[in-house]
């Protein structure tokens, strides 16, 4: 069994039930589960760019190399800014090109 899924379950995500009444300990995860866990991800999403835009993103560059949650949520951050800033331009009328050559989720 995976073993980041206990881990989420019990103290990630929400207490179950045996935790929150007998105080079951939580299982230990080392840092090269986690590190698979988010390759599992980094392919995902990177299968996702590859199907929208055609290319792949190397998010184990923009988040290895500080390596920490903080850094994730920055670039995501980041990101979010930066769509926002993308749309705005076209609501106004003043797109860049770069602007008009992506693609949206569904």
């Amino acid at each position: 069994m995976n073993p980041i899924r206990p881990w989420r379950n019990r103290r990630g995500a929400h207490t179950d039930l045996e935790t929150a009444i007998f105080g079951s300990p939580v299982p230990d995860i080392t840092y090269e589960e986690i590190e698979t866990a988010v390759a599992s991800f980094r392919k995902l999403l990177n299968r996702i760019e590859q199907h929208y835009w055609r290319s792949p993103t190397m998010y184990e560059e923009i988040v290895a190399p500080s390596g920490d949650a903080d850094s994730l949520v920055f670039f995501l951050l980041k990101g979010i800014r930066a769509d926002e800033a993308r749309h705005q331009r076209l609501l106004d009328g003043n797109p860049l090109p770069e602007d008009l050559n992506r693609e949206e989720l569904p």
